[in-house]
């Protein structure tokens, strides 16, 4: 999540890492009790992020309906073996993966909206990773983009 301290502006996003203050990425707000910035306490505000919906389901086979935007950022899925998925971003020339332009982590949500898996990547890597969704039959893949947003697909096994 994203959020600004209310008395200096400072911007923290809970995913990505803070180098300049050493806050790793998956540090939650409520570990953060002072603003890196300006140490004022308790003082961060939540900013909602625009998450892109991305539905394929509804493309007509071989036309491409979708934007250039959508497209660098289409999440594919596919079953590996027993109750493990393989998750990928734009196969198969994958999104940019430049410093300031690439998918900084991949996440699985249960049908209730409740994160249950997160993975990390740095901006060498190639955006892609296997869940476990053995207790799932719904779920939600998100793609966190540093310059674009979240982009999001609803599954069901």
């Amino acid at each position: 999540m994203h959020y600004f301290c209310t008395q200096c502006s400072y911007s923290y996003d809970e995913w990505k890492w803070d180098e300049q203050e050493w806050i790793l990425p998956g540090t939650l707000i409520e570990n953060i009790h002072t603003c890196p910035q300006c140490g004022e306490y308790e003082s961060f505000q939540w900013v909602q992020e625009e998450v892109n919906y991305l539905d394929y389901s509804s493309l007509p086979l071989g036309e491409e309906a979708i934007t250039s935007l959508e497209a660098e950022h289409m999440i594919q899925w596919e079953d590996v073996w027993d109750d493990t998925i393989l998750v990928k971003v734009w196969q198969p020339d994958f999104h940019a993966t430049w410093e300031d332009h690439r998918i900084t982590t991949l996440e699985l949500y249960d049908e209730y909206g409740d994160r249950a898996d997160v993975k990390f990547f740095a901006s060498e890597e190639i955006p892609e990773t296997e869940f476990d969704t053995s207790w799932m039959d719904k779920f939600e893949i998100r793609a966190k983009c540093s310059l674009h947003g979240t982009w999001w697909i609803k599954c069901e096994k």
